[in-house]
């Protein structure tokens, strides 16, 4: 079923376990599971009660659950200046009338409403999301106040945390320009460029506060890997020669420019070597 798929705990012996193995911190755990997945499906006043009982060799865990009433989504709304068709806006936010009502669903909707807007240079935007209980349709109405606060500029593109990559290797991934329209696409485009690499564990984008209401400047903070480069060594033997090996040093984030390091400069080295002993 849904709700054991959900589980941390896994079923051994028709649900039963072998004392020693169980940890009781992962019943709240799965209690937890349990609520996200029926608030999920619309269930908002679900109670989920966890509870173990002992054998002598055994021990067995029962969740009980009250489900409580099932709650639908009705209309949804927007206002604000909308600058868009509600027609557009509702099919962005995906929240439609009469499927299950969740928070989570909402806050979908919330999301995908001011990534709508960013991509269209509205950094600023904010839509606030306000559900209010219609006992008439017995349904949950949500309506997004929307307000878009006017198209931003990007006036500087900052870097920070890159202790080795250059500044100019970082650069040229990032597709959003200072002196252009913000475009949430374009920074989008530019985090996955910058993923892509695999010269970062992190990489963090935090707008800022510009020279004018209508300026952004955009922070790019990036944690850098311990290691860029890979060693492989491999050795054996053939029917050619008694004994065969081989070297491999690659470096995908290369400087000729900086020793002793030799890294930063986001090229690509790779040095392959073969040796063996042939058969007399």
């Amino acid at each position: 079923s849904k709700i054991k798929k959900a589980l941390k705990t896994k079923e051994r012996n028709l649900f039963k376990f072998i004392l020693g193995t169980f940890k009781e911190e992962a019943v709240k755990d799965d209690e937890e599971r349990i609520r996200k997945l029926y608030h999920r499906y619309g269930f908002a006043d679900v109670k989920i009660k966890g509870e173990v009982k002992r054998y002598k060799k055994e021990l067995e865990v029962v969740f009980n659950i009250e489900e409580g009433k099932r709650y639908l989504t009705g209309t949804v709304t927007f206002s604000g200046s909308l600058l868009f068709p509600e027609v557009v806006l509702e099919k962005k936010s995906a929240l439609t009338t009469d499927s299950p009502y969740s928070e989570e669903a909402v806050l979908k909707g919330q999301s995908n409403l001011i990534s709508f807007y960013r991509e269209r240079g509205y950094l600023k935007c904010r839509a606030e999301p306000v559900p209010i209980y219609n006992s008439k349709t017995d349904r949950v109405d949500v309506t997004y106040y929307v307000s878009p606060n006017g198209i931003v500029e990007v006036e500087e593109i900052k870097i920070t945390g890159n202790t080795r990559t250059k500044d100019k290797v970082i650069r040229r991934e990032i597709k959003v320009l200072p002196g252009e329209q913000f475009n949430g696409a374009k920074l989008k485009r530019s985090i996955e460029n910058l993923r892509d690499l695999n010269y970062f564990d992190e990489v963090n984008v935090q707008p800022e506060e510009g020279s004018a209401p209508d300026k952004a400047n955009i922070s790019f903070d990036v944690k850098e890997k311990d290691h860029t480069g890979n060693l492989l060594v491999g050795a054996g033997y053939s029917t050619v020669d008694d004994f065969v090996g081989f070297l491999s040093i690659e470096q995908t984030n290369f400087d000729w420019h900086n020793p002793p390091s030799f890294t930063g400069g986001g090229q690509n080295a790779k040095l392959y070597g073969e040796f063996g002993s042939s058969k007399h």
